[in-house]
């Protein structure tokens, strides 16, 4: 939840965090980088190369929440470019990051992004009871889908929603904080 600077990162990846410091290997960053906002949601990983070279997570910056997009390399002093494209980043050399502001404008502080590994799609829900779909996330032309998304499911802050394509067609479910559950076809 605090914001980046030239001397710290706003997200840092570590490795030997399960090692009991006995053998002589203790938990050490594996890399970070300021990615010039704050988060306070949780990241999700690309899974499809066994790796996890990709991070997707949350970030606000100026109060407009954004999904950030980041290739990692293992470094603590690389320099982290920023890409202006869905193409630059799908092309870019690690580390490299791709940021795409919510259409609407708005922050998200509680929602934290679900990936639908089978589509490559995120949904994501923000401060003012809307919830936002992003395709193309890790292997395709990543972008905020639009109309009808992001669908409106009234004025109250959204939690992280889940996708379950075992329903016919699918369906996310978020709640907000009014105590409402709510149900969603991915098209909208």
């Amino acid at each position: 939840g605090v914001a980046g600077s030239a001397s710290a990162a706003s997200i840092t990846a570590y490795n030997n965090i399960y090692t009991s410091g006995c053998s002589g290997q203790v938990p050490s960053v594996f890399w970070a980088y300021n990615t010039g906002g704050t988060f306070t949601t949780s990241p999700i990983l690309s899974a499809y190369d066994n790796t996890g070279s990709q991070v997707a997570f949350v970030q606000v910056t100026s109060s407009v929440a954004s999904l950030v997009l980041l290739k990692w390399a293992p470094s603590t002093s690389g320099t982290l470019t920023s890409q202006g494209s869905a193409t630059a980043y799908r092309n870019c050399t690690a580390p490299c990051m791709y940021s795409m502001p919510f259409a609407n404008g708005k922050s998200d502080s509680l929602s934290s992004p679900f990936l639908d590994y089978a589509s490559d799609t995120v949904y994501v829900g923000d401060d003012s009871g809307n919830l936002h779909k992003f395709t193309g996330v890790f292997l395709g032309n990543p972008a905020e889908a639009t109309s009808p998304w992001p669908v409106n499911l009234g004025t109250t802050q959204l939690a992280s929603p889940v996708y379950d394509g075992t329903w016919i067609g699918g369906e996310v479910f978020v709640g907000d904080l009014g105590g409402s559950m709510h149900a969603v076809s991915p098209t909208g």
